[in-house]
């Protein structure tokens, strides 16, 4: 965007949105600043690590996961680790590419982001399971990860994969038990928190509680798959207002968008669960801007 389109969008900002317009053109100027920078990031695939198992949590921090990690016992470990991108498309774009095709190809993929859709360019997996075609609770606007751990324990079973990816879309927003924003007349925590309708701590408690709720679901895929190298990071983090920036915009080479956990460990298969849900892709063809929609990206 050059500046006379910049200053044309602030004019026709504030004319709609008063203040809160201004407010939003200036935080796309700062976006524009950073992006500026971002050829200088130095992210890591994730193809360039050993893992068996790779468990991503949507948009958890680093220092968010650090705050919990000594609560669970099968988080043996946790260290830093510089994802290629600060959105869920930047990250399936740079990770999935023609490069690391031999990989992709013996990879089970399994996910509940609905970015998958048009992001993954590379689509050759050994199986790619797009759950959240089939699984998305309409009401909560997000999918529960019972059913990711459903269907990544069946696909385990079934293929005994060299690889596999299982992508959950905790802690990202809306925040299962405490939902924030129905109350602000807002979508996400993130336009609430920079309008000024919510307080950082209100939502990083919220933040921090979402991402709890994954993690005390995690144990039932832990101890119904058999992995001897078990990685669980994150595709990006979140702004909570650093920076004057909110959420997780694309191409913004920012600590705390980029750096996410990386936390080591090792499962058994005890054979507890049998997973019952059966998978259908017989969707409407806007399925994906419709769930993605619900996680505030349309």
């Amino acid at each position: 965007m050059t500046f006379i389109e910049w200053v044309q969008d602030t004019v026709h900002n504030v004319n709609e949105d008063g203040w809160d317009g201004a407010k939003d053109s200036v935080e796309q100027l700062r976006i524009g600043a950073f992006r500026r920078l971002d050829w200088l990031s130095n992210g890591v695939h994730i193809y360039e690590h050993d893992w068996d198992l790779l468990i991503v949590l949507d948009g958890c921090r680093y220092d968010l996961m650090e705050e919990v990690v000594e609560e669970y016992n099968f988080l043996e470990s946790i260290e830093r680790f510089n994802s290629v991108g600060s959105s869920s498309s930047e990250w399936l774009r740079r990770n999935f590419t023609e490069d690391y095709r031999d990989e992709i190809e013996h990879t089970i993929h399994v996910t509940g982001n609905p970015n998958s859709k048009q992001d993954l360019l590379v689509r050759e997996f050994s199986v790619l399971d797009e759950v959240w075609e089939y699984e998305w609770d309409d009401d909560l606007g997000t999918i529960y990860p019972d059913a990711i751990t459903d269907r990544a324990i069946a696909l385990h079973r079934e293929h005994s994969p060299e690889r596999m990816l299982v992508h959950y879309m905790q802690p990202h927003h809306p925040f299962i038990e405490n939902p924030i924003g129905e109350g602000f007349g807002e979508s996400d925590p993130w336009s609430c928190l920079q309008k000024g309708d919510v307080q950082r701590e209100t939502v990083w408690q919220k933040y921090r509680q979402n991402l709890k709720y994954v993690l005390n679901h995690l144990p039932l895929l832990l101890r119904n798959v058999d992995a001897e190298k078990v990685i669980i990071t994150a595709d990006h983090g979140n702004l909570l207002g650093e920076y004057g920036l909110y959420g997780h915009p694309a191409k913004v080479a920012v600590s705390e968008l980029r750096t996410v956990p990386w936390c080591k460990t090792t499962v058994e298969d005890t054979g507890e669960y049998e997973p019952t849900l059966v998978p259908s892709h017989d969707q409407a063809a806007d399925v994906a801007e419709r769930r993605l929609a619900d996680l505030g990206y349309r």
